[in-house]
C-alpha cells in the first residue's frame, strides 16, 4: 500500500494465489526457450533500436553486401553515428573545435565528412560516382545512404561503400 497507493495495492492484494497450481517462474519472452541471458537482452535491445526502426532497409542491405568485414563494421558505426567526427568529439569535450579540419566552413558531422566536404565530394567523383548521388538535403548519413542504395545495384553499392 505504501509503494502503490490504496487503489493499486488493493488490486494487487486481491490477486488469488493458487497453492496447488503450477510453479511460478519468470519467463523472458525475447528468447525462444524463455530463459534470460545477456546475449538475448543485447539482441532484443539492438533489434528494438535498429531492426524495427525507420532504417531497416539499410541494416539488412549492409550485412548482405559482399564487402570486407571491416567495411561492414565501418558501416555499422556510421549507421549508429559513433565515428569520431569533430562534432561527436565536441559533444564529449566542450572546448573542442567542431569545425571541419579540411574545409573549415561547417561542423564536421558524419554527413559532412563523408559527403558534403569538398574533399569528400572530390573522392566520390574520382571514384566514379555521379553528382546525382552526392546531391540532396539529408540530415543524417543513414537517410542519404538509403536513398543511394535505392538507385544502385548491389555491386555498385558495394563499390560505393568501399569508396566511403
Amino acid at each position: 500500500m505504501e509503494i502503490y497507493g490504496d487503489y493499486m495495492g488493493d488490486q494487487i492484494y486481491k490477486i488469488p494465489i493458487l497453492h496447488n497450481g503450477p510453479d511460478d517462474h519468470r519467463i523472458w519472452f525475447h528468447n525462444p526457450l524463455g530463459y534470460y541471458s545477456t546475449k538475448s537482452a543485447y539482441s532484443w535491445m539492438t533489434l528494438k533500436h535498429v531492426g524495427f526502426g525507420p532504417h531497416r532497409f539499410y541494416w539488412r542491405l549492409i550485412w548482405k553486401l559482399r564487402i570486407l568485414p571491416k567495411i561492414k563494421i565501418f558501416c555499422w558505426r556510421i549507421g549508429h553515428d559513433i565515428l569520431p567526427t569533430y562534432e561527436n568529439i565536441s559533444k564529449i569535450r566542450r572546448e573542442f573545435n567542431s569545425m571541419c579540419p579540411h574545409c573549415g566552413s561547417e561542423e564536421e558531422s558524419l554527413i559532412h565528412a563523408l559527403r558534403d566536404c569538398p574533399r569528400a565530394k572530390a573522392v566520390l567523383i574520382h571514384g566514379g560516382f555521379e553528382n546525382t548521388l552526392i546531391e540532396g538535403n539529408f540530415g543524417r548519413y543513414v537517410d542519404w545512404i538509403e536513398e543511394v542504395a535505392h538507385s544502385l545495384d548491389k555491386k555498385a553499392l558495394s563499390d560505393f561503400v568501399t569508396v566511403l
